[in-house]
């Protein structure tokens, strides 16, 4: 018996291949293989993403943190420095916010965790246009696509069956 997993196509492939964003881009798969099955652990990886994010954005503009800085602070530094809109600036609280629930309460729905799988494609698209070293992406042209309830199989003989695969 082969042990293996059935994979979907991820939402955060444009993330994939960037050197510095291997681990965002893992974090986001992750999220959505569990969103079904764990959507606890699904919050608690969107939250980790959040935090890379903020982190990430002030690194990349030369915006040092403070000594024992949380997300909250990180949030409104990117504010006070203009780099972020109403909007984006909203997601990061609700990320935050619904986050902190899952690590700190233990609770996760998977509706709420859709959603802000949601709320954390359009933030990593943000990130990646405020990056701007790929001068041909723009966020509005990929499309996010709710992730499927995939089974995880325990073995590739019971998702494909007994099937001989000799040539």
């Amino acid at each position: 018996i082969i042990q293996g997993v059935v994979y979907m196509k991820s939402n955060f492939e444009f993330l994939e291949d960037e050197k510095d964003w291997e681990v965002l881009y893992k974090m986001g798969k992750t999220a959505e293989i569990l969103i079904y099955d764990d959507p606890n652990t699904s919050l608690i990886k969107i939250r980790q993403m959040g935090e890379f994010i903020a982190k990430s954005a002030l690194v990349l503009e030369k915006i040092p943190e403070p000594s024992r800085c949380d997300q909250l602070t990180r949030i409104n530094m990117l504010k006070s420095e203009s780099l972020i809109n109403r909007e984006v600036e909203n997601i990061f609280h609700a990320i935050r916010k619904d986050g902190n629930d899952a690590n700190h309460e233990f609770v996760g729905e998977t509706k709420k965790a859709k959603l802000l799988l949601s709320f954390a494609f359009r933030l990593a698209g943000w990130f990646k246009e405020l990056d701007g070293s790929d001068y041909k992406f723009d966020i509005s042209e990929l499309k996010y696509r709710e992730p499927d309830n995939i089974k995880i199989y325990e073995n590739l003989d019971e998702a494909f069956g007994n099937h001989s695969f000799e040539a």
